[in-house]
């Protein structure tokens, strides 16, 4: 896997102080510093070019950095109106990467409506 930047607890909360954000728990917001289980998690997860992910809850962007770096496109959608336009400043440069700012769950058993449209685009 090619070298993706890593985030610690202290970058994270760096990050998200000059963004003047906090975790929300009330959206259940924690953020996966664990650099061995992100390489895990993609590692069994068998991405390739082809790979089309949903990452719910993008957070600042670490997983996401995994993912994109071996899946074909990567849509983020992140509920938080501030972390959502985090990732978007973030990752505007990557060419396969998608953030969209939505609740997935909008609806308590359906999935938003705009991330289903996106990824029959895809």
């Amino acid at each position: 896997m090619e070298s993706v930047p890593f985030q610690t607890q202290s970058t994270i909360q760096q990050t998200l102080s000059q963004h003047g954000l906090a975790p929300n728990r009330r959206l259940g917001q924690n953020f996966l510093i664990d650099r061995h289980l992100m390489e895990r998690l993609v590692a069994a997860a068998d991405l390739g070019p082809g790979t089309l992910v949903l990452e719910v809850g993008g957070g600042t962007g670490g997983l996401t950095d995994h993912l994109a770096a071996r899946a074909g496109q990567v849509v983020v959608a992140e509920a938080d109106a501030g972390l959502a336009r985090l990732l978007k400043e973030r990752f505007k440069a990557a060419a396969n990467v998608e953030i969209i700012h939505t609740d997935i769950l909008e609806r308590k058993h359906d999935i938003a409506p705009a991330i289903v449209e996106r990824l029959r685009s895809h």
